[in-house]
């Protein structure tokens, strides 16, 4: 098992990095966008964004951020704690070793003290492995919306403490 760390600013060209060796292979290059290097640092600085490294290169990372957007789409209880995913990122050679479960997983042991009811998430609806992904984690499709970078497939998953 691969330890699973909290990126910093220290961190950001290997995000950096990742994000773009990601894009690169994926099939269609509009199922995930591209975040500016301002942006992941601000990821970096501002949110939780964890990552796994292996012989001194990220191989995989997440990032769960707390000033939701995404629950305007949805309807949740009034008392809801809703956060988004924003991204998870796993290098190509190391994808299908459980990277990505380990890091939704270690986010959401990361804010657990903060009782988070939901977490929300849009993916691609071509994007199949994505789905995939989500479904397996417990996130249920709620509802297509339109997004500054496209339709997306809205995700919601209901923490049960």
């Amino acid at each position: 098992m691969m330890d699973v760390s909290k990126l910093n600013i220290g961190n950001l060209d290997d995000l950096v990095s990742l994000q773009d060796q990601v894009l690169s292979t994926l099939e269609d290059p509009d199922w995930l966008r591209q975040n500016s290097r301002d942006v992941l640092k601000e990821c970096i600085e501002k949110y939780t964004v964890l990552g796994v490294y292996h012989e001194n290169q990220l191989i995989a990372t997440a990032c769960l951020i707390d000033e939701s957007y995404l629950h305007q789409y949805i309807d949740l209880p009034e008392d809801s704690v809703v956060m988004d995913m924003k991204f998870v990122y796993v290098d190509d050679g190391f994808r299908r070793h459980g990277l990505a479960l380990t890091l939704i997983a270690a986010i959401e042991d990361e804010f657990a003290a903060e009782n988070i009811t939901h977490v929300l998430c849009t993916i691609h609806e071509e994007n199949i492995a994505s789905k995939s992904l989500m479904r397996y984690y417990d996130f249920v499709e709620d509802s297509y919306i339109d997004t500054m970078y496209g339709p997306r497939l809205l995700c919601v998953k209901e923490i049960k403490r």
